[in-house]
């Protein structure tokens, strides 16, 4: 099984008792790849010295998403709205 398929079948969330379980796949496999200044350990909040803190994520994933020029990803939907796929010349 890969790391992604193990830590996608892992049964929590940022709310269960086990979260730091699910954690633990995704620091296994950084540790095996030798990214060890990487601690995917999760903490609440914003100010986070280490670990992962889903507010800082959710401004991170906002900010790259609307870094996106919609006319790039023609058919796809980003939060500036939709680009519509081109019309295909036959």
């Amino acid at each position: 099984m890969t790391t992604l398929q193990e830590f996608n079948e892992f049964q929590a969330n940022d709310k269960s008792a086990n979260f730091s379980e699910k954690i633990s796949i995704l620091n296994k496999a950084l540790a095996y790849l030798r990214f060890d200044g990487i601690d995917m350990r999760f903490s609440e909040g914003t100010q986070s010295k280490h670990g992962y803190s889903k507010t800082i994520a959710e401004e991170n994933r906002a900010a790259a998403l609307n870094s996106l020029k919609i006319y790039n990803y023609p058919g796809t939907i980003l939060p500036q709205g939709t680009q519509p796929l081109p019309n295909e010349k036959r």
